[in-house]
């Protein structure tokens, strides 16, 4: 009876190492992913002043550009 009892014991203090150790992962990805969101963020800011600095642009800045850059250029972020 004991040994049974045991060995439960065994098997409960290793699940409850594992499931720690998965909290342990879990906090350490959302840390990750909130790091990751925040550099997105600050992109973003950089992203917004550039398009704003383009649109301000006079048309004499215009010139001819590849239209294979052009295409590029628009289809950034």
């Amino acid at each position: 009876m004991t040994e049974q009892r045991d060995k439960y014991q065994r098997e409960a203090t290793e699940k409850a190492k594992e499931l720690d150790e998965a909290e342990r992962r879990r906090r350490l990805a959302e840390a990750d992913i909130k790091a990751l969101q925040e550099e997105l963020a600050e992109q973003a800011e950089s992203y917004d002043a550039l398009r704003q600095r383009i649109r301000r642009a006079p048309a004499s800045d215009n010139g001819t550009v590849a239209p294979v850059l052009r295409d590029t250029l628009e289809r950034l972020p």
